[in-house]
């Protein structure tokens, strides 16, 4: 063995996947003297006086630490010359968290590794997307993690095997293909050189129920004739049986079912199931997705064309994943991206252990002990998902999505009841100004996103580097800070983001008693790092409910019988958008500002009645003299302006339709606060010097006070005459930054 090897596996790896320092070697060796099942699949352990590698919680006697060596992963002891152990089979154990919590190359090449860009694309094609030649990306990650891209796969390919072996009574040659390998010769040489057994003898350690048919118990009978026929093709295997034992991995009743596969995906607990399952079922679209209290189910495109897959938690706890699949070898590639939609790999006792650290937290851990942060099944329809939901509820984005998928998704048969795919880049971005609702502007920049998607001009993959991502999202029109740190925190796994902005992380972080506002947020979550993503999860589920959809007009007292004691109404004011006796319905729409959520008030031609930085809606009602008979929560046209306005087009504001009732004098000031032009702030007293009334300060200043439609009439603009800030309805921190995101000195939205 290489000594360069030795003294790199002794150099290699983290505490918990965290970032920072790496463990000693005496933190670990602690690690596995006490069997501690935390570190399983965090690094292993290969004992040089017998020639294998553990996982940390292996049940063997503890070796002498001068036989030890730690490597990062089983790939590394591979290319050592060692193999893994019989007893505690390492390739089994969950994945591990620091992929995820690292942006480095060898952070973003174990996820490509793991989506199979090796397999289709070779080292060259992996090489390529992170920007390095394939010898230097091979110096890269022998030097870092202790083995090279091709070997990285192979053990990707070995887990494969090993998975479906003991989890199912597939054909060898099915396991072959599935796993990756070429040839069934291929496939028999790895795993006698991983697992030191031939693959028979690997399929006949699994735990076998009696209660099973005899056909299942006899599996390694049949598999042994299957190696003597040799390799099949490798859709074949669409077609073949899947149903070992239960504790194996596979559903017993599912054991005749042709092209079924069911597989047992290990994770670490405690794990907050019922809450993911919650999360789909609230953001299903019709045709694609099904889920249930219990489980998830949905269709997808692979690189071999569509599948289908179930997730659901059996009745130990155990999560199972059920798939039918087109092309069999697109396996490892569906297991690792529902590994990555659940977040399988997290380390739910280091991010409990680390949040609950903090009083504020720790009844939420408490309540919610294992929570995880829903990944991406597809990078590029997260990205549409994300921007179709920037401006509305997630029941109006499933709607919509829903329609899209009706009106453009391809269909499928043979998945269950699920009817549809999602509709490829290519086809939103050529149709779907036709299906998309809203305004004009946000169904340009989806639009826009789809064809970039579509002809390469826009890369988006679980291997990204954060940062480029980030900026590239940001460049698109319509895309802002929430959607582009949301789509990172989905696509990428990254765990350590914060969406200050958010209406629920905003309103969560109230009800949990920390800083609601977006700076105060920010500072305060910088002490949960890098555990970020899973506090955002937090505040999310803290969140009280939203209000109903169809928000009230102000009560009002019963009038009395007796017309003596009626108080005289008020005669309407001029400019009154609707004449008396005639009812008023209005619309109203709440969004993500980087100056947190905004709320519009329209009536029915689209006229801007009230607005302001609130997710309250009967406090942007109180706005108003003349409450609406009926509000409801829809999208409004004049929401568009609000995203161009904060994407740095300052006057995109401008000409937005505006109704207000107020008095002559009032109406003037309302109509001159809109001619002050954005960077140049007017004191009150010059404010009311252009009213004509220089020594009216006091008025003028009652007239940005009674403004309702905030920003589109920007009352914002006038300050004290000593340069103060003055008030501002909706707070002086969003009034300062309006006035610096004027001036030029914040960045565009």
């Amino acid at each position: 063995m290489s000594e360069n090897r030795e003294r790199a596996g002794r150099a290699n790896g983290r505490l918990d996947g965290m970032p920072g320092p790496t463990m000693t070697f005496e933190e670990r060796y602690r690690a596995i003297d006490a069997r501690d099942a935390r570190f399983d699949g965090q690094f292993v352990t290969a004992v040089r006086s017998t020639g294998i590698y553990c996982r940390p919680s292996c049940p063997a006697r503890t070796p002498k630490p001068e036989n030890v060596t730690f490597y990062p992963t089983s790939a590394a002891a591979h290319e050592a010359g060692y193999r893994a152990c019989k007893r505690c089979l390492p390739e089994a154990a969950p994945g591990s968290p620091e992929w995820n919590l690292r942006g480095d190359i060898a952070g973003r090449a174990m996820r490509l590794i793991a989506d199979g860009v090796v397999e289709r694309e070779g080292v060259a094609g992996l090489a390529s997307r992170l920007g390095y030649s394939s010898r230097h990306l091979t110096r890269l990650l022998a030097a870092e993690l202790g083995a090279g891209p091709l070997a990285l796969a192979r053990a990707q390919r070995a887990h494969t095997a090993r998975m479906l072996l003991v989890s199912t009574d597939l054909p060898a040659s099915d396991v072959a293909f599935s796993a990756g390998f070429s040839s069934v010769r291929q496939f028999n040489d790895t795993v006698r050189e991983v697992f030191g057994m031939p693959p028979l003898a690997l399929r006949a350690r699994r735990p076998i129920p009696r209660n099973l048919p005899y056909v299942t118990q006899n599996a390694a009978k049949a598999y042994t004739s299957e190696v003597s026929r040799g390799p099949r093709s490798p859709d074949a295997g669409a077609t073949a049986r899947a149903g070992a034992g239960a504790d194996a991995g596979a559903a017993v009743g599912d054991a005749g079912s042709p092209g079924m596969i069911d597989l047992l995906l290990p994770h670490r607990g405690p794990m907050d199931a019922a809450g993911l399952f919650a999360w789909m079922r609230a953001r299903a679209v019709a045709g694609v997705e099904t889920a249930t209290d219990e489980s998830f189910a949905r269709t997808l495109r692979l690189p071999g064309g569509p599948a289908w897959f179930e997730m659901r938690l059996d009745a130990a706890g155990r999560v199972r994943l059920r798939a039918r699949l087109t092309h069999l070898p697109d396996l490892p590639v569906l297991v690792a991206r529902a590994r990555r939609l659940f977040d399988l790999d997290a380390d739910p006792v280091a991010i409990d252990t680390a949040l609950s650290a903090h009083p504020e937290l720790a009844p939420l851990v408490v309540r919610t002990p294992g929570i995880r942060v829903p990944g991406a099944i597809d990078p590029h329809e997260m990205l549409i998902r994300a921007m179709v939901g920037q401006q509305i509820t997630v029941a109006a984005a499933t709607t919509a999505l829903s329609a899209l998928t009706d009106a453009l998704g391809e269909p499928v048969s043979g998945f269950d009841g699920h009817e549809r795919l999602f509709p490829t880049m290519a086809a939103i971005a050529e149709h779907g100004a036709e299906v998309l609702r809203g305004p004009a502007a946000r169904i340009r920049a989806i639009t826009g996103a789809a064809a970039a998607l579509a002809d390469g001009s826009l890369v988006l993959t679980s291997g990204d580097d954060g940062r480029a991502q980030r900026t590239a999202l940001l460049a698109l029109p319509g895309v802002g800070p929430w959607t582009a740190d949301y789509v990172r925190m989905r696509v990428l796994g990254d765990p350590d983001i914060t969406l200050p902005g958010d209406v629920a992380v905003r309103s969560g972080a109230a009800a949990a008693g920390l800083p609601a506002d977006p700076r105060g947020f920010e500072a305060w979550a910088a002490r949960t790092a890098p555990w970020r993503s899973y506090l955002t999860a937090h505040l999310w589920r803290a969140a009280p409910p939203r209000p109903a959809r169809s928000t009230p007009a102000r009560s009002t007292p019963a009038r009395s019988r007796d017309t003596r004691h009626r108080t005289p109404r008020r005669p309407r004011r001029r400019g009154a958008p609707h004449p008396r006796g005639e009812p008023m319905t209005a619309r109203i729409q709440t969004i993500d500002t980087p100056d947190g959520p905004f709320t519009l008030l329209a009536d029915e031609q689209g006229r801007v009645l009230a607005s302001g930085w609130t997710a309250d809606h009967a406090a942007i009602v109180a706005r108003l003299r003349t409450a609406p008979s009926r509000v409801r929560e829809v999208e409004t046209d004049a929401i568009a302006s609000v995203v161009a306005y904060y994407a740095g087009d300052l006057a995109a504001i401008d000409d937005v339709a505006v109704a207000q009732d107020g008095t002559a004098w009032q109406l003037a000031g309302w109509a001159a606060l809109r001619r002050i032009e954005p960077g140049r702030p007017l004191t009150y007293a010059q404010f009311a010097a252009a009213l004509g009334s220089p020594s009216a300060v006091r008025a003028a200043a009652s007239i940005c006070a009674r403004n309702a439609p905030a920003l589109f009439v920007p009352c914002h603009r006038v300050l004290r005459t000593g340069g103060g800030l003055g008030g501002f309805a909706w707070g002086i921190d969003v009034k300062r930054s309006l006035l610096d995101r004027e001036a030029g000195g914040a960045s565009p939205a």
